[in-house]
């Protein structure tokens, strides 16, 4: 039996012409790529969530929360984070096309 592969940007093409799934996905498309980003970091960094909770002063709980998408940190522990893993937040001007 042969497996069909899934496109997974056609799926979102998809899913997106349906206005509350699109409304949902934009409100939350920047705390997703973020929290993957601080993913990608503590694993370069071989830290586990509780190397990244004893080096950034945040409880391990709030990490493993984050890394879930149950909640999402604010500025303070999202910095306090960022510099435990060697970065820095910089905010940005957002240009809507």
């Amino acid at each position: 039996m042969q497996t069909k592969k899934l496109n997974l940007n056609e799926i979102l093409n998809e899913e997106m012409k349906d206005p509350e799934f699109a409304a949902y996905y934009l409100k939350y498309q920047l705390e997703y790529e973020l929290v993957s980003e601080i993913i990608k970091y503590r694993k370069e960094k071989d830290f586990t969530q509780q190397m990244l909770a004893q080096q950034s002063g945040v409880r391990q709980q709030v990490i493993s929360r984050m890394e879930s998408h149950q909640s999402f940190p604010n500025l303070v522990t999202l910095s306090k984070i960022a510099k435990a893993l060697g970065l820095r937040l910089i905010l940005q001007e957002f240009k809507s096309n």
